[in-house]
């Protein structure tokens, strides 16, 4: 006997939008694990710095924050960005995105790429069988 497929629109829909998912899925998730890449490459370019600057002649380690590249690098988008967080809500700024700017860049860089290349990995599928 033969298992007739359901026909009703909302199946029909609704694997339509799984065909699609899983597609973009597929596309992006060699996507992520560069972006994570290049992530780490970032992440080791600013503990190296750090680390370089230390060894040079600084009496201890001194990590830069991300909030600081940032500032020496782009000082008015920086400027901007605060006032413009600050005018949404002080808290938004105060306690969530200047505490996460405020750790080391490299740490920041290497979580961030860890997260993107874990969830870019390639599944395992374990075929478990009892007889």
């Amino acid at each position: 006997m033969v298992r007739e497929l359901p026909k009703t629109f909302a199946f029909w829909i609704w694997q339509s939008a799984r065909a699609v998912v899983l597609l973009l899925w597929r596309i992006f998730r060699p996507a992520l694990r560069f972006i994570g890449a290049v992530l780490m490459v970032a992440a080791i370019f600013a503990l190296t710095a750090d680390v370089t600057r230390w060894q040079i002649g600084e009496v201890v380690p001194l990590f830069h924050s991300l909030a600081h590249h940032i500032e020496t690098i782009a000082p008015a988008t920086y400027k901007k960005m605060a006032e413009e967080i600050i005018a949404l809500h002080p808290m938004i700024w105060d306690y969530g995105l200047f505490t996460l700017l405020s750790t080391p860049a490299w740490l920041i860089f290497s979580s961030f790429s860890i997260a993107l290349i874990f969830a870019g990995r390639e599944r395992r599928n374990v075929d478990i069988f009892i007889n």
